[in-house]
């Protein structure tokens, strides 16, 4: 299908195509406001590029020129196509360039361009803050877009959007408080809303929703509108959330530790109403199990002997709100527990025998276990495992031995294998994945993923790692999300010993996608960083299997510098120059200019490292070369070793 051009379209008015181009990009044809539109969205806060721009005279013309834009992007009709339906209108380019500010979420171009439209294009700022851009940005959330929007453009508050109603209704129906905070600073009043208003079950007053954010902003707003803290229902609803922050001001502000609630303001039928209208915050929040609410409540002295309709008090309360399985769901989730990574969340370890064999690697044991064919139902069995732990935070209060998990359901296998792998029993690991190929037919894809081998990385296990390509070699290359690949990840945490396994796999050095890249020479090229792993093994893989130069490498450098003899060795064993100087080019320390006139002897002796000198000395290294600053390099030792006594 061939996509139709200027032509095809008529002067004026909206077309309907089919293309791949995004949004709010020329419909056909070269654009000659790239640079322009580029700088619009730059990652730059300070937008440098785009000052530079609105200060040069042809770029008001170039703002105002009209060209065929994709102004509406519909969905592919099927996730594999890039071809979708667009809409397609005269938009100048100045009004793209506010529209892109907004998508990307550059709050300073906006400011930028709506000042430069006013004041030197003498353009409408109402063509430019339409429905579009207004909907676009509150859909998305973007409350730092927003404010200066209606800021630069203060009729947007009260723009009528349609039938999504004003910015207040759509911002309310969305769920994006931020922007409902940004509209009420601008003065607008939350009693203005034209649409029904969502409510809490324990009342219709607004101020429930200054809790259902992080902070306290949204409530103060809500409180200077007039809206009281007493009776409002509000300490309830925080409580029941568990939302300690808002707690911690509504209490201050005057919120009744221990008030009921008036039965008429709750939602619900008659028998709830008259539940929860005998309730306390600390019944509220021992209903959803919040222990941290109800620690700062009993803190703040709420009590806890009240009684409410069912003649309950807190703690009644919550112990009926035990969690059973029926609970749990089915998607990642928090939960309050005293339990520990990768145990199970609730009830007991239906595969406790095989969990134990496993982390006290009794191999025999576990091959019994693995052996017994009732084993494979077992090991398949979903438990929920607790995989995410919070550490304590002051916002978060917990009674002691309790915190914040993540957990949802994992196979025992799956469980165990993570249990068993992150606590080093490399024997252990070996086993279950031969009893999840053999025995249960899994691919073990579908437990080598980022779960299982992020933390092996980070807790730095080396043999288990090794254990684990071993059985299943792919894990060398799999892509880790975020993370990005394997090698990214091994380089990111330093394991220097995992780094050589995935390269002894084949896998190219050169095949970074993360930021931490190997560049230049010393000190971060890929032989530097091979000069600071334990033994030669990386330095061997990376010179003898990838064939990476040790040529203006800065590697020799570098061993010098940290006395790696024996890795000094092996370099000098493979063609390294004892006498080599780098070019300054591709020297990235600080120190470059001095370091560009260093041999690998001047590195050594910086740092006192005499052995690493005896041995350059043993191949020829010249000791008269002096540095920038006129030094030899006996002289530098003397300089590090005066240093050293100083101190």
């Amino acid at each position: 299908m061939t996509e139709p051009t200027l032509a095809d379209l008529e002067p004026g008015k909206v077309s309907y195509h089919q293309s791949s181009l995004p949004l709010w990009s020329v419909f056909d044809g070269p654009d000659p406001a790239l640079s322009f539109i580029a700088a619009c969205h730059s990652r730059d806060p300070h937008c440098e590029d785009l000052k530079a721009l609105l200060a040069e005279p042809q770029t008001v013309k170039l703002a105002l020129e009209e060209q065929q834009v994709v102004c509406h992007v519909e969905r592919p009709p099927t996730k594999h196509s890039n071809v979708r339906d667009v809409a397609v209108r005269p938009i100048t380019n100045l009004q793209r360039a506010v529209n892109m500010a907004a998508k990307f979420n550059c709050p300073e171009s906006i400011r930028l361009l709506l000042n430069f439209a006013a004041q030197t294009c003498n353009v409408e700022l109402r063509d430019l803050v339409d429905r579009t851009i207004i909907v676009a940005v509150i859909e998305s959330g973007q409350a730092q877009t927003f404010n200066p929007l209606v800021t630069a453009y203060p009729p947007a508050l009260s723009l009528n959007l349609g039938d999504r109603g004003l910015p207040l209704d759509f911002a309310l129906d969305q769920n994006h408080l931020n922007i409902v905070t940004v509209l009420l600073e601008h003065g607008v009043d939350i009693r203005s809303t034209t649409k029904p208003f969502r409510r809490s079950r324990w009342s219709d007053s607004r101020l429930f929703l200054g809790v259902d954010v992080y902070g306290t902003q949204l409530s103060e707003l809500l409180i200077e509108q007039g809206f009281p803290v007493a009776g409002s229902g509000a300490l309830h609803h925080a409580a029941e959330g568990g939302r300690t922050v808002a707690m911690q001001f509504l209490i201050e502000r005057g919120a009744g530790l221990d008030d009921d609630m008036p039965a008429n303001g709750i939602q619900g039928n008659e028998n709830e109403r008259k539940l929860l209208a005998s309730w306390t915050p600390m019944h509220a929040a021992a209903s959803k199990r919040q222990l941290d609410a109800m620690a700062l409540l009993r803190s703040s002295g709420a009590r806890d002997d009240i009684l409410d309709a069912q003649s309950r008090t807190p703690q009644d309360v919550l112990n009926q709100s035990e969690r059973t399985l029926d609970d749990l769901k089915s998607l990642p989730s928090i939960y309050a527990s005293t339990r520990g990574m990768w145990e199970v969340l609730l009830g007991d370890d239906l595969a406790l025998s095989m969990t134990e064999a496993a982390l006290a690697e009794d191999v025999k044991s576990l091959q019994e276990l693995l052996a017994d064919p009732k084993t494979i139902a077992l090991a398949l069995k979903e438990q929920h495992t607790i995989y995410s732990r919070d550490g304590p935070r002051a916002d978060k209060p917990m009674p002691e031995g309790w915190s914040h998990v993540s957990a949802m359901p994992y196979t025992n296998l799956s469980r165990i294998l993570t249990l068993a792998a992150i606590n080093g029993k490399a024997e252990a690991v070996t086993l279950l994945l031969s009893f999840a190929k053999k025995k249960c037919k899994l691919k073990l894809s579908s437990l080598v993923d980022r779960m299982f081998i992020v933390p092996i990385a980070r807790a730095r296990q080396t043999a288990v790692f090794d254990a684990v390509v071993a059985a299943y070699p792919e894990t060398v290359r799999l892509n880790l999300g975020h993370w990005g690949y394997m090698l990214d990840l091994v380089v990111n945490f330093r394991n220097w010993d995992m780094v050589a396994t995935v390269l002894e796999h084949g896998v190219d050095p050169h095949g970074l996608t993360k930021n931490r890249r190997p560049r230049g020479s010393y000190p971060s090229s890929w032989l530097c960083w091979a000069a600071g792993a334990r033994g030669t093994r990386l330095m061997e893989v990376l010179v003898s299997k990838q064939s990476l130069p040790v040529k203006e490498s800065g590697a020799l450098h570098r061993c010098s510098e940290i006395g790696a003899l024996d890795t000094m060795q092996f370099l000098l064993d493979h063609g390294a120059d004892v006498d080599e100087i780098l070019s300054e080019e591709g020297i990235t320390s600080q120190k470059k200019a001095l370091h560009a006139s260093w041999t690998p002897l001047h590195f050594a002796a910086s740092r006192g490292q005499v052995e690493a000198m005896e041995l350059l000395r043993s191949k020829g290294a010249k000791e008269d070369v002096r540095d920038l600053d006129g030094r030899t390099a006996a002289e530098s030792l003397e300089l590090h070793e005066q240093a050293g006594k100083d101190e």
